[in-house]
């Protein structure tokens, strides 16, 4: 389950620091032509990127996201780790999924309390 989380849209850009605010990503997918999957546009936040198939960002919004970076590189708060599962270029801003991320893999390990979230004791 947790795979299928890392392996969203949303999730990838966010943890390769395309950008600091998960709501402007959020914003930014539902714009059309903004994103796309093997070239072809995506604006659905939630969609999967299958394994193999190549996450780019439109040429226009390569300078936008240039000025971000090197504001948060001056200020220390650029994530430099991003899952080893995934081969990102910020040259060419593009993401490429190599295989899925395995739970081992995760940058924030975490303990998810089944029985508390679905209310069954």
């Amino acid at each position: 389950y947790l795979q299928f989380l890392e392996c969203r849209i949303l999730s990838i850009l966010y943890r390769l620091n395309f950008h600091y605010d998960i709501f402007y990503l959020l914003s930014f997918l539902k714009i059309s032509n903004n994103v796309f999957i093997d070239f072809k546009s995506v604006n659905i936040p939630n969609i999967i990127l299958p394994v193999g198939n190549f996450l780019t960002i439109n040429v226009k919004f390569h300078d936008e996201f240039r000025r971000i970076w090197k504001k948060r590189i001056k200020e220390r708060a650029f994530l430099a780790l991003y899952p080893p599962s995934i081969f990102v270029s910020y040259k060419l801003f593009f993401a490429y999924l190599m295989k899925e991320p395995q739970k081992a893999e995760f940058l924030y390990p975490f303990a998810l309390d089944v029985q508390r979230i679905t209310g069954y004791y």
